[in-house]
This record gives structure tokens, sequence and C-alpha cells, in this order.
């Protein structure tokens, strides 16, 4: 609520400003009149207009989730428990206090409009009223000048009995009635009951009023063409106060103003820029203390530990992330139980030892935070392949065309590079049985003689594969069996 009032207050006083630079002394009032009675109403409705952005962002869970130390958070909790106990409630008898002042202001307010209101109804109730031109008179005993509200026209009897009044009074009061001017005065009346908080009301209250008489003026000066003479009226009728608050009068307004506007000419193309310059500012006002809000569409990634999978692997580098919440990464350190753990780039690195488990403990600033225990394993063996096959059948041209023997190590965390020491190729057909081994990986060119003599049906065999993984350890991989077609 109170960002609401203060971004009201703003609004109204930023399109207060603009009408005050731009439009005040610009002989344009219709537009002016429907300008401030826009404004007043565009202040309380701005703030609550609501905008809406999404931005998508995406929560990549931390891989190793670390407990806090609970019993110094209670106690910081419990402190802060009693320091918001304490200043809630300083903050809710001040908030107690605001609210009494302003149901009393508002009361008193509301009370003197209703006042106000009675008194204007009594007058027409109890005095004698007279039809003239759509309008009633009042006729009071009460010396004073003509003022007029909603579609009466306060006069003193005895001048009129008299006659004494003047045309040109009669043809403001009904400017003001025609053109509904006391309905203005009623609206922002009732505004500024329940919004008298805000300034910036007084200051349109006497916008609205003196454009009112620049409005009653613009009528009277357009039927009777002897401008000074009207003039000079004005002034003799400012020497008497009006006893009606909520009436349209000669004497509360600045005559200075009004007898300047009547002789200010404002040219049709700059009345058109001025009009067309509000739009684009009352716009970015409204954007201004308009309400925004960022809705995070959050994007998250699933996390499946199941406990048998938490495996690092002997032999190399295993990379993993440690994390602690709200602890810059500088601060954790690691040690492991069984291994070595180092830091790189882009995390850790653990080398695990000869033994089925290692415990990987986190500290922040030399200070143990949690362990996580992981279970080790060797490399799995990879496959031996033949032309990217190690079983089935292959054609003879294919066979004589593949120079290499490749191993490939499936389904596997991340890449591994195994190198090939030696293999055999065996063969047989009508002549023999034969074999032929080689150092490396590379087929030698007797390999490729022997499988040139063999027959479609008949079998190679690649057995007897030794490789080393990058864990330095040598093995022996499977057979590959192809049949010629």
């Amino acid at each position: 609520m109170t960002t609401y009032i203060i971004k009201t207050i703003l609004c109204s006083a930023t399109l207060y400003l603009i009408y005050y630079l731009l439009l005040e002394k610009e002989k344009i009032h219709r537009f002016n009149r429907f300008y401030l009675l826009f404004s007043i109403t565009f202040s309380f409705i701005a703030p609550l207009i609501h905008f809406k952005t999404y931005m998508v962002e995406r929560i990549i869970p931390e891989p190793l989730y670390l407990a806090k130390n609970t019993i110094q958070s209670s106690t910081i909790q419990s402190s802060d428990l009693h320091q918001t106990i304490s200043s809630g409630s300083d903050y809710s008898t001040l908030t107690n206090f605001l609210l009494i002042l302003y149901i009393s202001v508002t009361v008193f307010l509301f009370c003197r409009f209703i006042i106000n209101i009675f008194t204007i109804s009594s007058k027409i109730r109890k005095n004698k009223k007279v039809t003239f031109h759509g309008a009633r008179l009042v006729l009071t005993d009460a010396n004073h000048d003509p003022h007029s509200f909603l579609n009466y026209i306060f006069l003193n009897n005895m001048n009129f009995e008299r006659g004494v009044i003047e045309n040109e009074i009669f043809s403001h009061e009904l400017a003001h009635i025609k053109q509904k001017h006391s309905l203005d005065i009623l609206f922002i009346e009732l505004i500024t009951i329940f919004a008298w908080i805000n300034p910036f009301l007084y200051l349109y209250r006497n916008s609205i009023q003196l454009n009112h008489e620049f409005l009653a003026d613009e009528y009277v000066v357009y039927r009777y063409p002897y401008k000074h003479n009207y003039q000079l009226l004005l002034l003799d009728k400012t020497r008497k106060p009006s006893i009606l608050v909520l009436s349209s009068s000669f004497n509360y307004l600045q005559i200075k103003k009004r007898i300047m506007m009547m002789s200010k000419i404002t040219s049709l193309r700059m009345a058109i820029l001025k009009k067309i310059a509000i739009i684009p500012v009352v716009v970015a006002t409204g954007l201004l203390f308009s309400s925004r809000t960022v809705a995070q569409e959050i994007e998250k990634d699933a996390v499946v530990a199941p406990v048998k999978m938490n495996i690092l692997y002997r032999g190399v580098s295993n990379p993993i992330e440690i994390s602690v919440p709200g602890v810059s990464s500088d601060k954790v350190t690691a040690s492991v139980t069984n291994g070595t753990i180092k830091k790189v780039t882009n995390g850790w690195e653990v080398s695990p030892g000869d033994q089925n488990e290692i415990v990987v403990t986190v500290l922040v600033d030399n200070k143990k935070v949690s362990d996580k225990i992981f279970r080790v394993k060797s490399i799995p063996n990879p496959v031996a392949i033949f032309a990217e096959k190690s079983e089935g059948n292959i054609s003879k041209d294919i066979a004589l065309k593949t120079e290499l023997l490749d191993v490939e190590l499936k389904d596997f965390v991340w890449d591994l590079k195994f190198t090939i020491k030696s293999f055999t190729l065996f063969c047989s057909n009508e002549k023999g049985e034969y074999e032929e081994t080689a150092k490396g990986n590379k087929i030698t060119d007797k390999m490729k003689s022997l499988i040139a003599d063999c027959k479609v049906g008949q079998n190679i065999v690649f057995k007897d594969i030794q490789a080393i993984g990058p864990d330095g350890r040598s093995r022996n991989l499977n057979p590959i069996v192809l049949t010629i077609r």
C-alpha cells in the first residue's frame, strides 16, 4: 500500500508538472479541462497497471550437498527472532497511529463536505427561486456577488429586483451551469477527502477552478465583444467573498490571470503540437509508475542418484565437482583416504588407490564440513573390433581394405584411450590351418595374403589380443570371429 501511495503522488506530480509547463498558459481550455480530470484519474490507475515479463532460469543441482552447522544456525535464528519481534511491535504501533490519523482526517473532511452540501441545499430550499434561461435563480437576502452550483445561480434579491446585475454576470454563471463545472468540483472534492495525503490534489483543484473561469470568460467574451468593459467589471466584483465553498464565483481566483488569458492568442499549430506532444509523455509516465514483475520460469534438471552407482575408477583421474552453498570456491579444500585429489580448472580430479572404497572429505577454512563415500572399481575391458565388427559376416573386399585392428569402450562415462600391443590372426582352408602374429594393431601383408586365400563361408579369427589402457594394465581382449561372405 505504501508503494502504491508513493507512486500515485509522484505520478500526479509528474502529470501536473507537464500541465504547468506546457498547457496552463495556453488558450486551450477545453483540452486542459479534460487533461486535468484525466491526470487525476490516471495517477490512481497507473500504479495498478501490471506488466509481467518472463525469464527462464536453469537450475543445475550440485553433485555434492553439504550440511550447515545447525547449532550455530539455531543460535543466530533465535537472536534474530527477538529482534524481529521487537521491530515488528514498533512497526505495528506506528501503523496503527497512521491509520487512526488517516481515518480521523478523512472523517473530518467528509463531514465538512456534507455540511457544505447541506448549507447549499438549505439556501435553495429556504429562498425564493426563479427560472432563468434553463437555470434556477436562488434569490437570497445575503449581500454577496452572484455564484453558481449545479443548476442554481445564487443572487442578492434586492439587486435582482432593482435590475442592477449585469448581463455579462448572468452569462458567466450560465456558462458554469451549461458546461457542468460543478461536477468537476464535486469530483475533485470527493477525491481529496479520501486522498488528502496527496498535496498535489490541492494544486489540481485550484487549476480546475481557474480553468472553469477561463471557460466562462471565453463564453462571455464570445457573446459580448467589449472585452475591456468586462475586464473592468471583473475587477469591481472581486471585493466581496463568496460564502459557498463548492460554488463557482468571481472572488477566489486571481483576476490578473483571467484578464491576461482573455488577451492571449494561441496559434492553432502550437495548440495541436502541444496536444500531440502530451500523448507520448503521458504514456511514458504511465509506464514509469506501473508495476512490473519478472516471472522466473525455472527449468530444473532432474537428479537421480542410485546408491550403488557412486563409483570412481582406479588408474585414471576421475573428474568430480565439489561445492558448499554460500561459500566461495577458493575457501573450499578437500582430501581423500585412498588415493589423491587435486584441484583443476573445471573442478577436481580424484585418482583412487587399490582399495575398494574412497572417502572424499570437504573442508572450509580447514574445518571439516562433510564426507562423501565412493566405491572404487577397475576400468572395464574394451571390445576389440575389425572393420567396426567384433563378430558376424564380412565381405572379403572390406576385410582386405581394413588396415588396423581397433578397440572401443562401449557405454562408458568418458572416452579413454586403449593401445593394442599384439594380436594373432588364425584362418583355415583346404590347404590347412594358418596363424600369423603381429606387434601393434596394424594388419600385416602376410595376414592380408591369408585373408585373400579364404573362400566364402570360411572364418577368420583375431585372437590373443593384448591391449594396455590408461591405467597401464595389460588386458586380454575378446577374440573376433568373422565369416567371409
